[in-house]
């Protein structure tokens, strides 16, 4: 009746006996371990998943005969983040129970929101004095420039540069403000061969200097994707 019962549960649970041997597994454990029953049972939990032994011997260790934690579990090169927990059998039996959840997406989740804070928090602090730079460097210009006689050319030069990389770095806080905003894509049948055009072009015109190539197949290739965000991946 429990292995039926642990059969339908979608956390991993694995029965210890008193020697911490395994002699329950259920799916999900034999699933996130990537093992069969034949190659689990009867074997040492150090054996199987050595990353949930400090676990084990923290709860054998303490009083309440408990503790949980994370631990980062690797099979086949993937990783898994998962929330553990061990508790000590209650009927006296010295054996322990050991659950886990896979978390590795909520993790991921969680990563990601706290770059978007991050991204939030300096696109605030840098578009603040953007503006009063840019005004000021167009008002000297303006106001002086006439003024100017020994080398008006580097002055100007020198404004205009102004200018320009504050418009630059403009441009990058709005890409911080679009990344905190994580906008949904739209998708829709593009073809990827104008989109790759239409990137080099823009480059081509940003730096004449430099001579680009571009390998392109005969046929178009259509890719169901956002446009823009599939044109601002390849422009980064």
């Amino acid at each position: 009746f429990t292995e039926t019962v642990l059969t339908g549960v979608s956390a991993g649970v694995i029965g210890l006996d008193s020697d911490a041997r395994i002699n329950l597994p259920n799916r999900s454990a034999l699933e996130l371990l990537e093992m069969s029953m034949d190659d689990i049972i009867g074997e040492p939990l150090s054996t199987v998943a050595p990353e949930i032994q400090d676990l084990l011997q923290e709860a054998q260790n303490r009083p309440t005969k408990r503790a949980e934690g994370q631990i980062k579990l690797v099979r086949k090169g993937r990783p898994h983040m998962l929330l553990v927990r061990v508790v000590g059998d209650r009927a006296g039996n010295q054996g322990y129970v050991v659950t886990f959840d896979d978390i590795t997406e909520l993790v991921a989740a969680q990563r990601t929101s706290a770059w978007a804070d991050i991204a939030r928090r300096i696109a605030h602090e840098i578009k603040n004095p953007l503006t009063p730079i840019q005004l000021s460097a167009e008002r000297l210009k303006r106001k002086y420039l006439s003024q100017v006689t020994s080398d008006p050319e580097t002055f100007t030069n020198c404004t205009d540069t102004i200018i320009r990389q504050v418009g630059d770095i403009g441009r990058m806080v709005d890409e911080f403000s679009a990344f905190a905003r994580m906008p949904s894509p739209k998708f829709d049948r593009e073809n990827l061969n104008e989109l790759v055009q239409e990137a080099v072009f823009m480059q081509q015109v940003a730096h004449p200097e430099t001579t680009y190539e571009t390998r392109l197949p005969e046929t178009s290739v259509t890719l169901n994707s956002d446009r823009r965000q599939i044109a601002q991946a390849m422009t980064n």
